[in-house]
């Protein structure tokens, strides 16, 4: 059987592009501290570069440029990058105390980057803006960067809410490590070691086929043949990008890329090769093969590699659909601006992944004609029923009711920061919307739609949320106190270090809500209330011992 073509022009293998961590790194007010004493402040900056750039010369980094007053560095982990800022902002602390100290920040992006290009770069661009962003003597990470060293490196970081990002389709969460942390005698950044020298960033794919265990136990020597004729497939088209094979598994195989655009259009153009091979096989000889893909710090041991990045790209498979793939947000960020993908941001999905105590984003996506119609359809059958012109990211400010319902029905989602203090907004469609930081107080949202929407740090005292749809909403640091919540939706919710003391939870649903720390004190509730459990107080929930019976 002749196998059909596929396009190599895409996949031909560039030495020239790499995943990088960059971080940009800028002295805070430096204007005004040159105004004052220009020579004493450059000769700071420059005894402070100096031990940055020998820091960053141990944990295998580079300094890229040096602009004025800030300094843009690269490395090939994210843990050393995070190790390295941590590091110098703690040197420079310690001095703070001194008259005329200079404060810096720092932002840190991970992303495809090539070679005698990075400046133009957009993981230089996103990092640059991250370090605006970062509060002076801090550090402000993205979500990738994030999730990515949470494994590694015990460190109390902040979540900062959803952000625009001039350049991105999308609002992007960010993380901060703040100065108060960082200053803490109690805080220890680790020390670089060996094994931080062996891990890099890296693109991970995990293939794995549909209904393995089945068909093993169905046809174990079919299965096998059948097997053994999709991964030469496979291997033949990695082998020539003069990539190594990691791994080769029962059911799927185990390989890393140097580029995440190069593992994404591997693994397309392989899922469409196989699916064209499958239309001259008997139906019992198709497999159906799904395939995770996940970028982030890998350990290299030997001819092997390890780590959290693995084991995660390993359980994406399982939300990979039949001949598909499913990717992570730090995938599609690194990806979106060079490929021309049939999703958008907006098709992501959260989910719980095993072994991760936070949900995650993913972009499972089909391949076949018939599941790219299915999503198709799925988009239009979820779209609201008020007409909304296309998504704006950027932040807009409302005064009124009125102007937020039309802001929101024109395609704007940012309303971050805000103060929306008593405004009437009963049974309005803000799914999604970004609410983070926001002043909510007496607020009206009875029966409102806020499905996945971020309230994040948010302030909604006494506010009504009587009947609101507030499932797999982002609430996290958020302020309930005194609100109303009876008869609300909160499936899935995200309440951690939430207070909700007071609040009236009277047949409000909590199944499955994330409510590490949330305080409950004084928090009404009935014999309808569903615990995050799924059980009510007459199953003898042991949260109930927290919350009052308004009957008590």
């Amino acid at each position: 059987m002749n196998s059909p073509k596929l396009d190599r022009s895409v996949l031909t293998y560039h030495s020239e592009v790499r995943l990088r961590t960059i971080v940009s790194l800028d002295v805070c007010s430096s204007t005004a501290a040159t105004y004052q004493n220009e020579q004493e402040t450059l000769n700071q900056i420059q005894q402070d570069y100096s031990f940055i750039r020998n820091l960053c010369q141990t944990l295998d980094g580079e300094v890229i440029a040096s602009m004025g007053d800030g300094l843009l560095l690269s490395f090939s982990n994210n843990q050393n990058a995070l190790v390295c800022v941590a590091q110098f902002q703690q040197w420079v602390l310690a001095r703070a105390q001194h008259p005329g100290s200079l404060a810096y920040r720092t932002g840190i992006h991970l992303g495809e980057v090539q070679i005698g290009a990075e400046l133009n770069a957009k993981v230089r661009l996103i990092a640059d803006k991250l370090q605006h962003l970062a509060a002076p003597g801090g550090i402000c990470l993205s979500r990738a960067v994030c999730d990515s060293i949470r494994p590694k490196v015990k460190v109390a970081l902040h979540d900062g809410g959803l952000h625009s990002i001039a350049g991105l389709a999308y609002a992007m969460r960010l993380y901060h490590l703040p100065p108060q942390i960082l200053a803490d005698p109690t805080f220890s950044v680790p020390a670089p070691t060996a094994a931080t020298h062996s891990s890099r960033l890296t693109t991970v794919i995990f293939t794995a086929i549909q209904g393995y265990e089945e068909k093993l136990l169905c046809n174990q020597q079919q299965l096998q043949d059948c097997a053994r004729r999709d991964f030469l497939v496979m291997t033949q088209r990695y082998r020539s990008l003069q990539r190594q094979i990691i791994k080769t598994m029962g059911s799927g195989l185990l390989l890393t890329f140097q580029s995440a655009v190069q593992a994404m259009t591997w693994a397309m153009n392989i899922q469409t090769l196989l699916q064209q091979q499958a239309e001259s096989l008997p139906p019992e000889q198709v497999l159906h093969h799904q395939i995770g893909i996940h970028l982030g710090d890998v350990e290299l041991i030997q001819q092997d590699i390890a780590g959290h990045a693995v084991n995660l790209t390993a359980r994406l498979t399982a939300y990979a659909p039949p001949g598909g793939i499913c990717f992570s947000s730090a995938v599609y960020d690194s990806v979106d601006a060079t490929l021309s993908l049939p999703i958008t941001h907006s098709d992501g999905q959260m989910v719980e992944v095993k072994g991760i105590p936070h949900p995650l984003r993913v972009y499972p996506l089909a391949l076949s004609q018939t599941e790219l119609q299915k999503l198709k359809s799925k988009r239009q059958s979820s779209a609201p029923l008020e007409p909304m012109g296309p998504a704006k990211t950027q932040t807009i400010t409302c005064a009124t009711s009125d102007e937020l319902v039309r802001a929101y029905r024109e395609g704007h989602r940012n309303f971050s920061g805000q103060c929306l203090k008593a405004f009437n907004l009963p049974r309005a469609h803000l799914v999604k919307a970004n609410l983070s930081q926001c002043k909510l107080q007496e607020v009206n949202l009875h029966a409102a739609n806020l499905m996945n929407a971020d309230v994040s740090r948010s302030d909604l005292v006494r506010a009504d949320l009587s009947g609101a749809n507030l499932n797999q909403i982002y609430g996290n640091y958020a302020n309930f106190a005194g609100a109303n919540l009876a008869k609300a939706q909160l499936k899935h919710a995200h309440l951690s270090n939430t207070n909700l003391k007071g609040a009236n939870l009277c047949g409000a649903d909590l199944t499955g809500a994330k409510i590490d720390a949330i305080q409950l004190s004084q928090a009404v509730v009935d014999d309808e209330t569903v615990y995050p459990d799924g059980k009510t107080r007459v199953h003898r929930n042991p949260l109930k011992r927290l919350w009052r019976s308004p009957h008590a």
